[in-house]
């Protein structure tokens, strides 16, 4: 299940279509199941970002066992991946949206890809010091704006649905995030402590 390199050129190609605002992204990515299940390799393509962002923001983290820290980071990734294709998928489900969900799982999926390393791209700047401190919360208020507007003309474009609907998907998934990375930290503290 693998996909092979020519496959994952071709939807990060897609991804990077949607990042340019263009819905013709879409057509990178098929509405079958076995596509949106190969896209979770993008999460093993992601990992390096991942780590390296948590490297770099590691004096924020909280003392503890290292093979402990290591497991429940581990954990959280694995549940930021798996928890809200789960909850979307019953949604397209109840809006008669199940097969456009499978599109729009693959393409979030490899879009993750791009999301991740822009965020690691801005976070060496702000550590690095290139970006002036005062001005670090700014920028990652407009990062965040950015990666929110990706994923909402992602989920509008992909499931075919309004601005409305395509708003409460990234919020979900938002919120779904959140809560996945405030238990781990709570995780982390308790460990730690």
């Amino acid at each position: 299940m693998i996909p092979s390199r020519q496959e994952i050129l071709y939807r990060v190609y897609g991804a990077w279509r949607f990042a340019r605002l263009d819905s013709g992204g879409a057509q990178y990515f098929e509405a079958s199941p076995e596509t949106a299940l190969r896209s979770f390799f993008a999460a093993v393509l992601v990992a390096p970002a991942f780590v390296f962002m948590l490297l770099l923001t590691r004096d924020s983290m909280p003392p503890g066992h290292p093979l402990g820290v290591v497991l429940i980071v581990g954990l959280g990734y694995c549940l930021l991946w798996t928890v809200y294709p789960v909850i979307a998928h019953r949604i397209c489900q109840m809006i008669d949206r199940e097969e456009a969900f499978f599109r729009y799982l693959a393409a979030d999926n490899w879009a993750s890809i791009l999301t991740y390393h822009f965020q690691l791209a801005v976070l060496v700047l702000i550590v690095g010091g290139v970006v002036p401190s005062a001005l670090a919360p700014l920028l990652e208020l407009a990062m965040q704006a950015c990666l929110l507007a990706y994923a909402w003309f992602i989920a509008r474009s992909c499931l075919e649905i309004g601005g409305y609907g395509a708003a409460g998907f990234v919020v979900l998934q938002f919120v779904v995030g959140l809560f996945i990375q405030l238990t781990l930290l709570g995780m982390l503290y308790a460990s730690g402590g």
